[in-house]
């Protein structure tokens, strides 16, 4: 399976590198485990290709993994059954059938119009990419969800990166955040933090219910109403029906904690649904939020490798 890595969008990931390897008490758990890294390696990936997606227009570097990330989506969500994601599934190949062998600037022309009428004011009705805009009846900016995600941010150590000029309640940003989290939930998995990984399955959760789930639905209707685009037609309905199902898998993991809590903290296997498992993040991790990490146990003291080059340009401090 292609992931739609970090270097791919030139948005260098800010990891939190920690931890100590422990072991798990059987074989079962650890293949469970390995089973659930995987899907959230996935869930990276794929929040990771929409923020690309909805931040500005698709460039060549873009353009040239568009056709392994499409393959990977089909073969990843072929069995799951959600009206959205299937719509958002067709849209997606039938933009990549039509597309292959076309020369690539008038592609890359074409998507860029589209951005632009959709997204920059261009056309003559605009599609919001801030939940703001969804949260209020007038359709203000900078209203309490906008500070709400900055809290929200804030808790885990992210803040927007500087040459990303959009408010911090954008799509491409809320997208990233759900991004960085699935990644530090794989990565706490593969060395054996249980408590972590709780914790991290929290956060997107609620972020879900929170932020993305009262407001994408709006969002994904008026841009199917204004847009003759296929491709940003397809981007909109993944996103609905994916943010959905993923809803659904974190609350469904959660309550099974809550169970094997209540009946003595008996480990289970875990049960994913029906799920195959096989940038322009704007996000990067706040140096001034690391000790409040490393207090309760999210971060260690260590400084990243990397962080800072290529693409961003971020470092930590």
């Amino acid at each position: 399976m292609v992931r739609f890595s970090w270097e791919m969008i030139h948005a260098p990931l800010a990891e939190n590198g920690r931890r100590d390897l422990s072991k798990m008490d059987n074989s079962s758990d650890r293949s469970s485990m390995k089973d659930l890294t995987k899907v959230h390696q996935f869930r990276e990936m794929l929040y990771l290709f929409l923020s690309r997606s909805f931040s500005r227009e698709v460039d060549k570097a873009f353009l040239q993994n568009l056709f392994e990330v499409s393959y990977s989506l089909q073969d990843s969500l072929k069995d799951i059954e959600e009206s959205s994601l299937s719509r958002g599934r067709e849209l997606l190949e039938s933009f990549c059938k039509e597309i292959r062998g076309a020369d690539e600037e008038v592609v890359l022309g074409d998507l860029a119009r589209h951005y632009a009428f959709l997204f920059l004011g261009v056309g003559p009705e605009n599609i919001a990419l801030c939940e703001s805009a969804y949260r209020n009846e007038r359709g203000l900016l900078f209203q309490n969800a906008y500070f709400d995600i900055l809290e929200k941010y804030r808790e885990v150590g992210l803040g927007k990166r500087e040459d990303f000029s959009e408010p911090d309640d954008h799509l491409s940003l809320e997208l990233a955040y759900m991004a960085h989290l699935s990644h530090w939930t794989f990565s706490s998995i593969e060395t054996g933090k249980e408590e972590e990984v709780e914790k991290f399955h929290q956060y997107q959760r609620d972020f879900l219910k929170g932020h993305l789930l009262p407001w994408i639905p709006h969002f994904v209707r008026g841009l199917s109403e204004v847009s003759s685009s296929t491709f940003y037609k397809a981007l909109a309905y993944l996103l609905e029906g994916y943010i959905k199902i993923d809803f659904e898998f974190l609350d469904s993991l959660l309550a099974e904690v809550a169970v094997n809590e209540a009946s003595s903290r008996r480990k289970s296997t875990l049960r994913l649904p029906g799920i195959n498992a096989g940038a322009c993040s704007g996000l990067t991790l706040s140096g001034a939020s690391r000790p409040r990490l490393q207090r309760r146990g999210l971060a260690s003291s260590k400084r990243v490798k990397g962080a800072g080059k290529e693409g961003g340009g971020q470092k930590e401090t």
